[in-house]
């Protein structure tokens, strides 16, 4: 009898620290509790409901939180903390309001590079990435690391209030490798090696129309992997002019 009242008192430490937690109104705090006991006690509705109660407290949290990152154009950090109100609250119409102004976007392409020699200087590397950089309407560089055997990469990037036509400035800036050097006495030295510099480019004119119905339907990321893999729908290789 001992040992049953001893377990039965070890599930319910967390929901009581979440209850004391929760009348001093540390709402995020309440939560991590009421979300540990939840896991011990997955069939108790008693906790279920204070875990839902306190994650309403958390998502108004984030969403104020959300507000001041926007104010100091902080817009990754504003997303990441609206996606987290959302997931929390999912009736936060607010919130809801606010990500109809947001595009998200996944940049991806691939790149097929064919080296004869490497420099001498290069085989010194204490370590080596191919990387791309892309340009981004704001006039931030993107970087991302290309795969050594694929030669894919993916790049995520957040866009606040802006037209879709301004998505056409995503344009590749460079190509080229990550070096990291060790000097003899043990300064390490990032270098960025250009293979290829298109440097900024900008549309002239951008024609057509974009179907706001398409864009805001979600698309699976891996469906993009079978064009991207597939080399029989390969298009003609493109040599930059001043390097053949």
């Amino acid at each position: 009898m001992f040992f049953v009242t001893s377990f039965i008192f070890g599930c319910s430490f967390h929901y009581d620290q979440g209850l004391q937690l929760e009348q001093e109104e540390r709402w995020a705090e309440a939560a991590i509790e009421y979300r540990i006991a939840l896991v011990e006690n997955p069939e108790d509705t008693e906790i279920r409901e204070a875990l839902k109660r306190m994650n309403i407290h958390v998502a108004q949290e984030n969403f104020e939180m959300y507000q001041q990152y926007l104010k100091q154009r902080e817009y990754h950090k504003a997303y990441r903390r609206l996606e987290a109100a959302l997931s929390q609250n999912p009736e936060l119409v607010e919130a809801h309001s606010e990500m109809r102004h947001w595009w998200h976007l996944l940049i991806t392409g691939k790149v097929d590079l064919e080296f004869n020699r490497f420099s001498s200087n290069l085989r010194l590397a204490e370590e080596m990435i191919l990387q791309v950089r892309i340009n981004t309407p704001n006039r931030k560089l993107l970087t991302g690391n290309i795969s050594s055997e694929t030669g894919i990469f993916f790049l995520e990037d957040v866009v606040y209030r802006s037209q879709p036509k301004r998505l056409a400035e995503y344009t590749i800036n460079s190509i080229g490798l990550k070096i990291k050097h060790k000097s003899s006495l043990g300064y390490v030295r990032n270098e960025f090696k250009k293979f290829i510099n298109f440097r900024e480019l900008f549309p002239l004119q951008v024609r057509g129309s974009i179907k706001n119905i398409n864009l805001k339907t979600p698309q699976n990321i891996l469906d993009h992997r079978t064009s991207l893999l597939n080399e029989g729908e390969n298009s003609t290789a493109w040599h930059p002019p001043r390097l053949v």
